[in-house]
């Protein structure tokens, strides 16, 4: 049998960054991606022109669309993604959505579900899932929405934000940290009861408690838990997770989103200020 064909895809930005930080906070997250030498690597850098604090939806928009053209012209079974905000998974969820049809399930692991249209936020990040499901932005249009079966939120914060509401009136499984906390089955019950035999996974790092790990914007210096969306989940919860889905199904897909590695960005901005550097 032939091997299945994984790419790796970086999208080098973050919303709101400045260029040079949001290079960095994606170039360190496809380092820290376990090595694979049989498996292509590519870079798809946003346009210049990206400012810090946002207004800069027509090149993301331009990123997307190289991504899409990439995967149309690759063809591969896999995709892993790794970059900044929740729209890195646009592109490879659309593609595989396209490939497996109705067996595909997305897990949108997240502390908000990213379910907004434009009456309720101008922030693409905040659309994604929405997007996904043919709704959301019309400027992001997707090319084989899913079905409102086939997503399934877990480590959802509550009570869910108006914004949000989508999850309720279209029925959308969803699963809490604590629901997930000790076992996979409410995970593994949705798979099972729509017959999906493909899995993709969006994995925003904010999901995780900031005592686990700190490379999130939840988890910046000299902030409490208050100011911030705080996650619940621990990386060897999510890592059983994962292993139990893969036990159960294909895992075709795996989007890495939303790092900040606060003590990298904050030692190159403090040596910018040392004029042998400058």
């Amino acid at each position: 049998m032939d091997k299945k064909r994984t790419i790796r895809l970086v999208l080098l930005q973050w919303p709101g960054a400045s260029a040079a930080d949001n290079r960095l906070s994606a170039q360190l997250l496809s380092l820290i991606l376990p090595p694979d030498a049989g498996t292509e690597t590519i870079q798809v850098p946003l346009a210049e022109g990206i400012v810090a604090g946002g207004g800069n939806q027509p090149v993301v928009l331009q990123q997307i669309a190289e991504t899409q053209a990439i995967l149309a012209a690759k063809h591969p079974d896999r995709v892993i993604t790794a970059g900044g905000g929740s729209v890195i998974s646009v592109a490879p969820v659309d593609y595989l959505s396209g490939k497996y049809g109705e067996h595909l399930g997305v897990l949108w692991l997240g502390t908000h579900p990213d379910i907004a249209d434009p009456s309720t936020s101008s922030h693409l990040s905040e659309m994604v899932a929405g997007n996904l499901l043919g709704q959301g932005n019309p400027a992001l249009a997707v090319h084989q929405p899913l079905l409102p079966r086939q997503l399934m939120y877990a480590g959802l914060n509550e009570p869910l934000r108006p914004m949000d509401q989508a999850v309720t009136s279209l029925g959308i499984r969803h699963a809490t940290a604590e629901d997930i906390a000790s076992d996979s089955q409410s995970v593994l019950d949705w798979m099972a009861a729509e017959h999906l035999t493909q899995i993709a996974v969006h994995f925003d790092l904010d999901v995780l408690t900031r005592a686990d790990f700190r490379s999130i914007l939840p988890a910046q210096s000299y902030t409490e838990p208050a100011d911030a969306n705080t996650g619940e989940l621990a990386l060897r919860q999510v890592v059983r997770l994962m292993q139990d889905i893969s036990a159960q199904a294909d895992l075709v897909g795996f989007s890495i989103a939303a790092p900040l590695p606060q003590d990298a960005l904050n030692l190159r901005q403090a040596l910018r200020d040392i004029s042998i550097f400058n």
